[in-house]
């Protein structure tokens, strides 16, 4: 964008430049019957360059100057191909006289009509317009624009009845980089311009790029006013409109993704106001549309040598999902896997370029979906400079809330994070099921996780991460485990018996759920988990190895209830008994055992300690009778 944008400021300053000259050169060509020959003469001498002439040329005198000239033909530089730089069909300007002696420049309406500009950059670096700012020698000209110099011109203001381009086209070719590119059908239309005064202004243009076979239209109308006091620029009500933007993105060299939705990055509307002065440029009463997406509000940037920027956004709605890569462009639209083709050691942050974030602002997003997360009420609140950003988090999250700051320092060589996430009564069932299709866990989440650690890639920083989790789970489910199952089919392998089969489903309910840990170079170890249900009472200790991917853990729990009702036959002679589950192995593939030799043995030491206790108190109740 950037370079269009200079190739249009560029082309901009040649026009008015030929325009001026021509119309300050006319009152010397007019003493001439041959004032047609002579416009040959000086653009030869001052370009170098053929100036051809094929159609009329028609010129007023009094009380205006008015220039109407027919086709009309520039050759391009020594050096580059045969084609001309420029061609005209007709231009006509009209030049009032009068006001001239009080130093006024009034122009009525300047009208062109079928421009062709051939713009070339050959494999030196050189353009073919290069020479327009040399001298008779060849050498820069020194005799530069100023402030001083063009109060010494004597020009008090300028006045231009309106501008009307009509079906232009501009060919833009890179030797340098291959690149080639072709704006037609431009049309630009606007009204009076005058310093301090407003001018209407609507353009449109098509676009093309033959090194990226892409194409599409650009639009713009609004309201511009330049103020000459301090060379400022604004734009009032202006509308942007893109038919394609992905051959946009993709004409401006951007390598634009197959998305899971081919319907994204098709259409682009927007309105705002705009200000430019000096460093800054400012946006407010931003309208943009954006496929089904609509962003609203502000963007600020207050110094563009030192990217500053505050903006206030509004989002209405977007669904991130729906922009995820498809796993091989041109292919059928189908999400990659999460960890398809991810080893963990690709950067997570873009360093270099968050070293130079210098941004404030706020971003209000109503409904937001990411890999099939659902949120709601979203806002965030970003602050970075100096190569530190801090982002702060609130919303609404599955039936519940959810608040939290991250923050990151990208200036040593390895940068250093820390994340705080809180949450209230989240439904996680749900929430597992749109993160990863199953849900292992069921339940009503409060708690927190304040961790901290350095790196930029996913295994580097695990292995650093140091912090602190909380959780609570009220009426919940861990699903896929049946505790009762595995105590029945553990009782029935011991006691040499078939294996009643139930249809339960496999998942075992609790009341609550709680628990404290630490997390240390990525190993995450807790001591007081605790778990009740109407069947059972548990506690837990152990570790969950992040790095490795592994559990080590051990589950003691204590029978309360009986499995009547519940499918199977009845385990009351495990009541009271407490039956440690262990529970071990890589994340894909954990195992559960309990060890029920140990709660037989313990529970036939007890039947046998309570017969001792029964054969002692007869015992005693003997001996009291006896004496």
């Amino acid at each position: 964008m950037k370079k269009i944008f200079s190739i249009l400021v560029g082309l901009s300053i040649l026009a008015a430049a030929f325009i001026v000259a021509v119309v300050f050169m006319l009152p010397d060509m007019i003493q001439s019957d041959g004032f047609k020959l002579q416009i040959v003469r000086a653009v030869k001498q001052q370009t170098g360059r053929d100036l051809s002439i094929e159609g009329d040329l028609d010129l007023d005198v009094f009380p205006k100057i008015g220039l109407v000239m027919g086709k009309t033909e520039l050759s391009n530089a020594t050096g580059f191909d045969d084609r001309p730089f420029a061609h005209v069909n007709t231009v006509h300007i009209g030049l009032a006289l009068l006001p001239l002696l009080s130093k006024q420049v009034k122009v009525d309406e300047v009208i062109v009509d079928g421009l062709f500009l051939n713009l070339h950059r050959n494999k030196a670096g050189q353009t073919n317009w290069d020479n327009f700012f040399k001298d008779a020698d060849g050498q820069a000209d020194q005799q530069a624009s100023s402030p001083q110099r063009d109060a010494e011109a004597g020009l008090g203001s300028l006045y231009i009845g309106g501008i009307n381009i009509r079906d232009a086209q501009i060919n833009w070719q890179d030797d340098t980089t291959g690149e080639a590119y072709r704006i037609s059908e431009l049309n630009l239309t606007g009204g009076a311009i005058m310093p301090g005064q407003s001018a209407s202004i609507d353009f449109s243009a098509h676009f093309a790029s033959k090194s990226h076979q892409a194409g599409g239209m650009f639009r713009l109308t609004g309201d511009v006013l330049f103020a000459e006091a301090d060379q400022s620029i604004t734009m009032n009500s202006a509308v942007l409109e893109v038919d394609n933007v992905r051959h946009l993105l993709e004409a401006l060299g951007v390598a634009v993704p197959e998305t899971v939705d081919p319907a994204m990055l098709t259409h682009i509307k927007a309105g705002f106001n705009i200000m430019a002065s000096g460093q800054r440029i400012a946006m407010e009463r931003l309208n943009i549309a954006i496929d089904d997406t609509t962003l609203k509000g502000r963007v600020d940037i207050t110094d563009v040598s030192q990217q500053a920027v505050t903006f206030e956004l509004d989002i209405d709605q977007i669904d991130l999902g729906r922009y995820l890569l498809t796993s091989e462009a041109g292919s059928d639209p189908q999400p990659q896997p999460n960890d398809a083709g991810v080893t963990g050691d690709e950067p997570l942050l873009p360093v270099a370029t968050l070293r130079k974030l210098n941004a404030n602002g706020t971003l209000h997003i109503a409904h937001l979906g990411v890999n099939n997360i659902k949120a709601d009420d979203v806002e965030l609140e970003l602050k970075s400079a100096d190569g530190r950003i801090n982002l702060e988090t609130r919303a609404d999250l599955y039936q519940g809330e959810h608040s939290g700051s991250f923050a990151v320092d990208v200036l040593p060589e390895v940068p250093v994070f820390e994340i705080r996430s809180d949450f209230n009564n989240i439904h996680v069932e749900s929430l597992l099921k749109d993160l990863t299709e199953e849900a292992k866990l069921a339940g009503i989440a409060s708690g927190f996780v304040d961790v901290r650690g350095k790196g930029n890639s996913q295994n580097t920083l695990k292995k650093t991460l140091n912090g602190n989790v909380s959780l609570n789970f009220q009426d919940g489910a861990v699903i896929g485990v049946n505790v009762a199952r595995i105590l029945r089919e553990g009782m029935a392998m011991l006691e040499g018996r078939a294996v009643q089969k139930t249809d339960l489903p496999e998942k075992t309910d609790f009341s609550q759920l709680s628990g404290e840990a630490t997390i240390e170079r990525g190993v995450l170890s807790n001591k007081d988990l605790s778990m009740k249900s109407p069947l059972l009472r548990a506690i837990g200790s152990g570790t969950v190895d992040l790095n490795r991917e592994r559990v080590d853990y051990l589950l003691e729990t204590s029978l309360v209830g009986s499995l009547q009702g519940q499918g199977g036959e009845d385990l009351s002679k495990l009541k009271g008994i407490t039956i440690p589950l262990r529970i071990k192995g890589p994340f894909s593939d954990l195992s559960y055992k309990p060890d029920l030799s140990a709660a037989l043995s313990e529970r036939a030491r007890q039947k046998v300690q309570q017969k001792k206790d029964d054969l002692e108190d007869k015992l005693k109740g003997r001996l009291k009778e006896l004496f």
